[in-house]
């Protein structure tokens, strides 16, 4: 029987629109006060290029020259951000850089995810402009996001999901395009590798993957907490099964279903294929991952057809997929479309057989790496092979440990010096805890649940605080990035205390004009609290310091950052939502006025698929 992947494929590029929409969500409610030219950190392309280009002509950054002769303005605006080892931004590269146009692109994705997670409209440009914008933004080369490989995999999985979709059309099964099978291989490539990395990745860090790791998964969720009181069977049957199928059945997702055309090698793949969804889904419920798991679900999706799909559909959705079928068939065309179709066929042909070739030449060297890492001859990585991110190889295992180390930080409005000394500068002070958005922080606090959303501070902190310590850094275990938000937060800026889970009420006072007097950070070692302490003291946590204090009174002198808060933010989300829905909804109305009524059931049709109005 052949297999169709109708619904896999709506499935696929839905579950990619709403991670871009998240990861876009990140960029315009963060960004600024992280990258801004204010903010934590400031990205300055104009500057970094102008200085690189200065060092490689020796000429001092305001005088800009090409080969002995004066650039003029056109020549700055397209090289400022192609010096800086040459990676391509091509909306900055456009618009220029700033606070302005870093919101200006990224309220400009989230309003293009919406309309690739609900729109009608069905074409490649979409995920297209997307991956070009979102390319951009991960170009600029910031801590906060191009050091995580799930920003990698999300614009190699947003590539490939460009030829998914059909050139235009205002149907989600679109019977001129059906689902392009090499397509779909590649993306069962692509799983492939994310699972087998992932197995080999547990197996050779030696790390302690033989246990159950939700207490030192990065950012744990309450679900985390209540399999952990499960009993040590269940760990070890769960770790037992990753095993099994990462590193065993991962290889029958390679298996060419659609050539081999044998119902046990499809019934095998299927079977293998919903274990590994199962598995996905079971570690984003017990922790925060980023984007990865999230994105290890659409290429395994690919490993679902129709005939499987179909089983959980509503009706109406199989009576959609049974139409697309019939019309994509030749006995389901009028004669006067044949010929188009066959020419648009032979086109998508060709260029899904260009992708072919250009992914597999791309995926030799990963596939290489990944045999050489099974085989112990090099250590495991994450490494992106080119300034695109076409193909790269993932390691998100690198940094899971048996024992959780968190920073800490506390905060006061006053101190009480008769009491100071060497251990308590500020004396016998009341410290409030600054609580991050989704680190562990207050014994009683909740794990959260944000995940495919990135609190990127929270992410760089818990990163940097796990490298220094397991790298035997010895000396100050603070991040500088957590130094610069504390002087910051001193010097009363609102914007940097929205990067934290604090309300601003309790840092800076009701009327939002009395900051802290010092900040003090502490390490400790963190571990979920026993079933007695989480019913009867509702604590979630349990903790002991490590290291500390380190006390910090001196506040920024620099340039203010101009606040813009969460508030105004949401004001833009909902402009947002509100353009996009009067957009979608006057354009379906037209469509609808233009469209005949489509008939209340499909002709008679002979076809495999189990008959929605038989079930």
């Amino acid at each position: 029987t052949e297999c169709t992947y109708w619904l896999s494929r709506v499935l696929m590029l839905r579950t990619l629109a709403f991670v871009l929409l998240c990861a876009f969500l990140s960029c315009a409610f963060q960004d600024r006060a992280l990258i801004g030219h204010r903010g934590l950190e400031p990205i300055r392309p104009h500057q970094d290029a102008a200085d690189a280009y200065s060092q490689t002509y020796k000429e001092a950054p305001t005088k800009w020259t090409c080969d002995g002769t004066t650039c003029n303005k056109a020549m700055q605006a397209i090289d400022w951000l192609w010096v800086v080892e040459g990676r391509p931004t091509p909306v900055y590269d456009i618009i220029g850089f700033g606070d302005a146009q870093l919101t200006l692109v990224a309220w400009t994705g989230v309003y293009l995810s919406l309309v690739f997670l609900f729109s009608t409209v069905n074409t490649m440009l979409v995920p297209f402009l997307l991956w070009v914008i979102y390319l951009s933004y991960v170009n600029l080369q910031s801590r906060f996001v191009t050091a995580h490989a799930w920003e990698w995999q999300l614009l190699e999985t947003t590539f490939l999901a460009i030829f998914l979709c059909p050139f235009y059309s205002w149907s989600s099964y679109p019977s001129w395009t059906p689902p392009p099978r090499a397509v779909m291989y590649l993306f069962r490539l692509l799983g492939f590798r994310l699972v087998f990395g992932a197995g080999v990745s547990k197996l050779m860090n030696d790390l302690c993957w033989k246990q159950f790791l939700c207490t030192a998964s990065p950012m744990p969720s309450p679900i985390g907490w209540f399999t952990n009181m499960l009993p040590s069977p269940f760990h070890y049957g769960w770790m037992l099964m990753t095993y099994v199928l990462e590193l065993g059945l991962s290889w029958v997702i390679l298996l060419p279903v659609d050539i081999i055309r044998n119902d046990g090698v499809r019934k095998l793949s299927i079977g293998v294929g919903a274990l590994q969804v199962a598995l996905q889904l079971g570690n984003i419920l017990t922790g925060n991952f980023g984007f990865t798991h999230w994105l290890n679900l659409i290429p395994l999706l690919a490993t679902l057809d129709d005939h499987f799909l179909l089983t959980w559909a509503s009706a109406t959705t199989s009576l959609k997929v049974v139409e697309a079928i019939h019309e994509a068939s030749p006995l389901g065309s009028k004669t006067s479309e044949q010929a188009h179709k066959v020419l648009h066929k032979y086109v998508r042909y060709v260029m899904d057989g260009i992708l072919s070739l250009f992914i597999s030449y791309k995926s030799l060297q990963p596939l290489k790496d990944l045999m050489n890492i099974s085989l112990g001859k090099i250590k495991p990585m994450q490494k992106f092979y080119d300034k695109n991110f076409f193909v790269n190889t993932y390691d998100i295992a690198n940094l899971i440990q048996k024992t959780r180390y968190e920073l800490v930080l506390w905060y006061t409005h006053r101190a009480n010096n008769e009491y100071a000394d060497a251990a308590h500068p500020l004396g016998l002070t009341t410290w409030h805890q600054l609580e991050f958005k989704c680190l562990p922080g207050a014994l009683t606090s909740t794990p959260c649940m944000l995940s495919p959303y990135i609190p990127r501070l929270d992410w760089v902190t818990w990163d940097e605080t796990m490298r220094s310590w397991y790298s035997g850094t010895e000396g100050r275990f603070v991040p500088a990035v957590i130094e610069q938000l504390a002087m910051r937060i001193l010097g009363g800026e609102r914007a940097a205390v929205s990067l934290l889970g604090s309300p601003l009420s309790e840092v800076f006072g009701p009327a939002l004009n009395f900051p802290p007097i010092a900040i003090m950070a502490e390490l400790y070692t963190y571990d979920y609290a026993d079933g007695f302490d989480y019913y009867q003291r509702h604590n979630w946590w349990n903790r002991v310091r490590v290291k500390g204090p380190m006390i910090y009174q001196e506040a920024w002198k620099g340039p203010e950052l101009v606040d813009v808060l969460p508030e105004h933010d949401c004001i833009l989300f909902f402009a947002v939502l509100g353009v996009f829905f009067s957009v979608h909804g006057a354009t379906e109305l037209r469509r609808r006025d233009k469209d005949p009524v489509y008939p209340d059931s499909p002709p008679p049709m002979e076809t495999s698929l189990p008959s929605p109005i038989r079930r």
